[in-house]
């Protein structure tokens, strides 16, 4: 499973790509969202986990993008240093399946990307 995940903070992408790894999903990486689209539009990603405050394109970008650009959906978790309630509503009128606040256990990314791969 191809899971991209785009974060500024490098260790918490690190963090996060160390642990996915650890469960044998092969991870691509960005850490910014301009980055991330360049990954989105060449690889047929399975999940995307993103930051919503990023560099050149948001999160939220980055969900319209999928929606608009490729020909399938993907889950999209989001984890954010963020919490509040209506950026949470407005993510998951986009489409995020899941909203994580930062910081948080990096092994619960593994139990959101199971349900939504089932």
């Amino acid at each position: 499973m191809k899971i991209l995940v785009c974060e500024d903070n490098i260790l918490m992408l690190k963090t996060i790509e160390f642990t996915l790894r650890k469960y044998g999903y092969e991870v691509f990486n960005a850490v910014d969202g301009e980055k991330g689209i360049q990954i989105l539009d060449s690889e047929k990603i399975d999940v995307l986990i993103t930051d919503i405050n990023m560099p050149y394109n948001s999160g939220l970008e980055l969900i319209q993008h999928i929606k608009t650009n490729l020909n399938y959906t993907i889950p999209v978790i989001i984890v954010s240093g963020i919490n509040l309630e209506v950026i949470k509503q407005q993510a998951k009128a986009l489409g995020a399946v899941n909203y994580v606040t930062k910081p948080f256990d990096p092994e619960i990314l593994v139990e959101m990307i199971k349900n939504v791969s089932n």
